[in-house]
Formats: structure tokens, sequence, C-alpha cells
């Protein structure tokens, strides 16, 4: 887990200092979060909502079995 984590954290840092060098990366990350800005906060929006409902049908589930178990 801390490989993974190492590996994340040069590959982010790679990422960050080429857009700031490059402006080419610049231009194109630009036009892509302008262009496509909004599809992608209701896409994050609709992934959160689909998150958080899978997790509380799972911890409804949890908490039946507990619940069987009880009595």
């Amino acid at each position: 887990m801390l490989l993974q984590m190492l590996v994340i954290v040069l590959l982010s840092s790679w990422i960050v200092e080429e857009y700031l060098n490059n402006i080419y990366l610049q231009a194109y990350v630009n036009d892509v979060v302008q262009v496509d800005g909004s599809l992608i906060a209701i896409l994050i929006i609709i992934g959160g909502l689909g998150v958080a409902l899978g997790l509380f049908k799972v911890l409804k589930s949890a908490h039946r079995q507990i619940g069987a178990l009880v009595t």
C-alpha cells in the first residue's frame, strides 16, 4: 500500500510539473475543462449519489442481518 501511495504521488507530481511547463498541455486542459466542465460536474454528482445510495443499501442490509442475529 505504501508503494502504491508512492507511485501515485510520483505520477501526480510529474503531471503537475508537466502542466506547469508545457503550454500545449495547459491549452488542452483549459479547453477540456471549459467545454466539458458542466458534464464532468454532473457526472461527479451522479456518481457520488450512486456511491452514497449503494453504501446506504449495504448498511441497511447489514443492519437487518445484525437484527436477525440478535433475535
